[in-house]
This record gives structure tokens, C-alpha cells and sequence, in this order.
């Protein structure tokens, strides 16, 4: 980080607050716990708040400031967004003006110095350093207008210091005056948690840009990383996330581990939030097909290795695709309009469905094992 970060400290740019803060409060934190733990003994009870501060906050950041706000991957009743900015403060981050602000500078130019947490700084510039420096000027005015014109995030905007004074520092001492634990909530439940709520969040920016995976695209350098994902509620799967950035799910598998989505799709049930947004199926493995295709691609061309069996199985699988969601449009389309004399031909139609599904499982696995065999022959070469 060092070249980068006098790169862009420069002389009078320093953010003291920010710095002294990164720097000096988890050395605080840890301290006090260790003090108020011989001052009032141990418990699990300040350990226990602190898992549930822990764990809302983030589902605030995750899906609130991050998947409502940033990427308007879905709409939320006013109550709904009530409890993402409350808890959204608790995290200790900034409002979610300044926050989806500079996150949705991070998507448009990804990678770019214009990236304010740019990867090519290296992890701790990517991580924390960026902080540490005060904002080019040329920045500071670009607050998207769809937050300018919403009462609540203004609200919250306007009143942050004093939001997140209660839900940081009030309310889990609060709770810990009924424990006659008072200090030991205040430096566990309180200030520990938030040092590890604001490192887990950070790690999306730097680990998440570094190590992992990437299935759905190789155009920046976000990567999926399962761990990161149990830490963060779901924004672990940052590849896929830049890619289809729109998508209220970070994890667009049923397997995937991301409470938001559930949570989302949850209150969505009860018209807490509505108006969900979901890349279609075809899209995702459209997108897996492609990355997997290019992969390996350019290591065979480079060794004179014949690519055209690839290509034929790629276009092949493709073709499989979007006859069996062709299909499956329509009879999405027919069901609506189910009479008596259409019931057979609905049976027909969902028979057709299950044929393309198994030809195009079976053009994906040729796929893949064209994929595979020229591999080896790329290394063998």
C-alpha cells in the first residue's frame, strides 16, 4: 500500500479522524474488554448481544445498504427501510448516502484509479487505507438523486451522528445495565463488534478482489469466496454480485449460504419488500458457459491446439439452453390460459420441457468434458 498511499496522501490530505480511528480503536476495544471482563467478571451474556449486534448489522449492510440502497435490487416499505437505516448505523459505517455513494463509484469504474477502494493499491489500500486519505473534491458531489429525493435516507443522512450514538453505544449498554454489565457491553457488544463488523466488511473489498474464485466473469477482479460469504451474509459471492449487480441475491444457487436473499425473499412474502429483481437462469449459465468456454480458449490457441470441437459443443449447449427456456416461457404463457380442451396440451408441452432439460443436461456434460480433454491436452502439450 505504501507507494499508493503517499500517492494519494498528499501533504495536508490526510484523514486524521479516519486514521486514528482504523488504527488505534481495535487496540481500545480489545483492551477495555480484557478490563471490564476483571472489573465485572466473565459472562456470556455481553458475547451473546454481541453475535446478535454482530449479525443484524451486517444483514442491515448486506441488505440494506448494499442491495436496496446502492443497487435497488428490490423496493421496501417505509418500515422496512426504517430498520435497514437504524440498523445500517449501528454498523458505524456512515449514512447510507455517503456509503452507496462511493460503492456505486466502485461498480461503474471497478479496478480504475477512480475506484475508491481500487485492488490495484494493494490489500490494505483496498482494505482500510483508502479511509485514510481525504476524498478527491472532484467526488464529493455525486450523491445519487433517487437518495437525494427519499425523506428517510435524508433523515438519517441529516441525524447520523445521533443515530448511530444510540444504536452503537446506548442501546448495548443499555441492555447490559440489565446484566449489571454495563462496561463489558459497552466494550464487547459495543466497540468489539463493531471493530469485526467493519473488518468483515472491508474484507469484500480487498480479500474478495484477491482470493476466490471467478465463475461468471474474468472482465474485473471480484471473486466468489464461500468463507467470506458465511462472515457477510451472503457477500461473499462478489464474482457473480459484479457481474449481475442488479440481483437481489448475492448467491444465486439454492445452496448458496445468504440469509439476505432469504430474508428479502422472506419479507417479500408479506409485502414487506416487493418488486424483487432476479437475473433469469438462462442468463447465469449463459454467463458460466462463456467463462468456462474462455479459460481455457486462449491457452489452446497459444499451443496450436484445434479449438473447433469446443467451439461446436459451446454452441451446442447454447442452442440446448434456449430451446428448454423457450419452452419453459411458454408454457408459463399457455398455464395462464389452462381450459379443459387445453390440459392435454399442456402434458404434451411438459413433456417437451423434460426432453430439452435432459438434452440440454446432456449437451452441457459434452461441453464440459470437451472442456476437460483439451485441457489435459493444453498441458500435455
Amino acid at each position: 500500500m505504501k507507494n499508493f498511499f503517499l500517492k494519494h496522501a498528499r501533504s495536508g490530505q490526510l484523514n486524521w479522524a479516519a486514521t486514528l480511528f482504523l488504527i488505534f480503536m481495535p487496540f481500545i476495544a480489545i483492551v477495555g474488554s480484557i478490563y471490564a471482563i476483571e472489573l465485572e467478571g466473565f459472562s456470556w451474556a455481553p458475547w451473546v448481544w454481541a453475535f446478535i449486534f454482530y449479525y443484524v448489522t451486517v444483514m442491515a449492510i448486506s441488505g440494506g445498504y448494499h442491495r436496496l440502497y446502492s443497487h435497488r435490487a428490490f423496493k421496501a416499505n417505509k418500515f422496512t427501510e426504517l430498520m435497514y437505516l437504524l440498523w445500517g448505523a449501528a454498523s458505524f459505517e456512515f449514512s447510507v448516502l455517503e456509503w452507496a455513494r462511493k460503492h456505486r463509484r466502485h461498480h461503474a469504474k471497478v479496478d480504475t484509479v477512480d475506484d475508491p477502494y481500487d485492488i490495484n493499491g494493494g490489500f490494505w489500500w483496498a482494505h482500510m487505507g483508502w479511509m485514510m486519505v481525504k476524498e478527491d473534491p472532484k467526488y464529493q458531489t455525486g450523491y445519487p438523486k433517487d437518495l437525494l429525493n427519499n425523506k428517510l435516507v435524508m433523515w438519517q443522512h441529516k441525524n447520523y451522528n445521533m443515530i448511530a450514538l444510540v444504536m452503537c453505544f446506548m442501546l448495548p449498554t443499555a441492555i447490559g445495565f440489565f446484566y449489571d454489565l454495563p462496561i463489558s457491553f459497552f466494550f464487547i457488544a459495543s466497540l468489539l463488534r463493531i471493530i469485526f463488523v467493519h473488518h468483515v466488511t472491508y474484507f469484500i473489498n480487498s480479500l474478495c478482489h484477491m482470493v476466490g474464485t471467478r465463475p461468471y466473469t474474468e472482465e474485473n477482479s471480484a471473486r466468489d469466496s464461500h468463507i467470506l460469504a458465511l462472515l457477510t451474509c451472503g457477500e461473499g459471492y462478489h464474482n457473480y454480485h459484479h457481474k449481475f449487480q442488479s440481483d437481489y441475491r448475492n448467491g444465486p444457487m439454492w445452496h448458496n449460504y445468504d440469509p439476505s436473499k432469504w430474508f428479502i425473499y422472506f419479507l417479500s412474502l408479506f409485502g414487506f419488500t416487493y418488486d424483487l429483481k432476479a437475473m433469469p437462469s438462462s442468463e447465469i449459465r449463459k454467463a458460466m458457459l462463456k467463462k468456462q468456454k474462455l479459460s481455457v480458449l486462449d491457452k489452446l490457441k497459444a499451443k496450436n491446439i484445434d479449438t473447433s470441437a469446443l467451439e461446436q459443443m459451446y454452441e451446442k449447449a447454447q442452442e440446448a439452453q434456449k430451446k428448454f427456456y423457450a419452452l419453459k416461457k411458454e408454457y408459463k404463457l399457455k398455464k395462464k390460459e389452462l381450459t379443459l380442451e387445453g390440459e392435454q396440451k399442456l402434458a404434451q408441452m411438459k413433456a417437451n420441457i423434460k426432453q430439452a432439460k435432459m438434452e440440454l443436461k446432456e449437451a452441457y456434460n459434452e461441453f464440459k468434458e470437451s472442456l476437460r480433454n483439451l485441457s489435459i491436452q493444453a498441458q500435455m502439450a
